[in-house]
């Protein structure tokens, strides 16, 4: 899980949208959360939108997690 977030911290870096795709599932209701505006994004298109957003309104981005916590139950992390 860790290494999932690392890599869509790469993303913001590189903003690369190949990559982008590869870290989440091509499933429909995949969401991504933006905590600075708490807001949510479903499907892949409106997270590609949202990032291709932050990236138009700067220069340069980074991902940085102050605290990570990766919880398991059986297979299901």
């Amino acid at each position: 899980m860790k290494a999932a977030l690392g890599k869509l911290a790469e993303v913001y870096v590189t903003r690369d949208v190949q990559h982008l795709h590869a870290v989440f599932a091509p499933d429909p209701d995949v969401v991504m959360f933006s905590p600075g505006a708490r807001e949510r994004f479903v499907g892949i298109a409106e997270i590609q939108a949202k990032a291709e957003s932050d990236w138009s309104r700067s220069e340069a981005a980074s991902l940085v997690y102050r605290r990570t916590s990766v919880s398991a139950a059986g297979a299901v992390a």
